[in-house]
């Protein structure tokens, strides 16, 4: 039944069941909408909120994590010493200078001074490593398990904006907490121009004082493969 006047006339203040349908429903849409907005609100807010906290523990964990790595000081630029009776010798090269390649002979074991750089073997910037022959990746292993040259992929360095040769750019893992550079373990094997194959480990990347960029291998020659 619907309402009205007597006289059939719909007077302003009447509403028809269907109208008073429509303004409920338009009065739970706008209710749920309203709802829904906060509740994303709460939601934005919640994970604002987590991530803080996430951060904030990331930050004391750090501040507690202790800094500890092998620390070396650096070689001496032009220094020959007589290779050792075992055959393996240690270098530490000095490479902290982000602007500026420095340069290793390995057949003679010499940080080169830069009137001698054309006789290079790898080329060291911070954690940047440079080969004028080729290196391969032999492995996690053992230092002195590398008898023999591997018959793996020998990669050349590729010249450009990042001179970098790809066989040892991961030579290293990151800790997160630490935020220290970590060598991975695996054993590298330079070939040289002259066709010398010399296997080699970074030690450390750290001089004294935990101050980074100082490059710590050592390395020996061995028979091809």
């Amino acid at each position: 039944m619907h309402g009205g006047a007597p006289d059939g006339n719909t007077r302003p203040g009447d509403r028809t069941l269907d109208e008073l349908t429509t303004a409920a429903l338009d009065h739970t849409s706008r209710t749920m909408a309203i709802a829904l907005l906060r509740s994303r609100a709460s939601l934005v807010l919640l994970g604002g909120f987590a991530t803080f906290v996430v951060a904030i523990g990331f930050l004391v964990v750090s501040s507690l994590v202790k800094r500890s790595a092998p620390v070396f000081d650096p070689t001496p630029i032009g220094m020959e010493r007589s290779s050792p009776p075992s055959g393996v010798d240690t270098l530490t090269v000095d490479a902290r200078d982000e602007r500026l390649w420095t340069f290793v002979d390995l057949g003679r074991g010499v940080v080169l001074p830069s009137s001698e750089a054309s006789a290079w073997d790898l080329a060291i910037r911070r954690h940047d490593i440079g080969a004028s022959g080729a290196i391969a990746d032999a492995g996690e292993m053992q230092f002195d398990a590398v008898r023999r040259a591997p018959a793996g992929t020998y990669i050349a360095t590729s010249g450009g904006r990042d001179t970098v040769n790809a066989a040892i750019r991961r030579w290293y893992l990151y800790g997160m907490f630490s935020h220290l550079l970590k060598p991975n373990g695996h054993v590298y094997v330079v070939r040289t121009r002259n066709g010398r194959q010399i296997k080699l480990e970074i030690l450390s990347y750290y001089c004294r004082g935990m101050e980074g960029g100082c490059l710590t291998f050592r390395y020996a020659t061995i028979p091809p493969s």
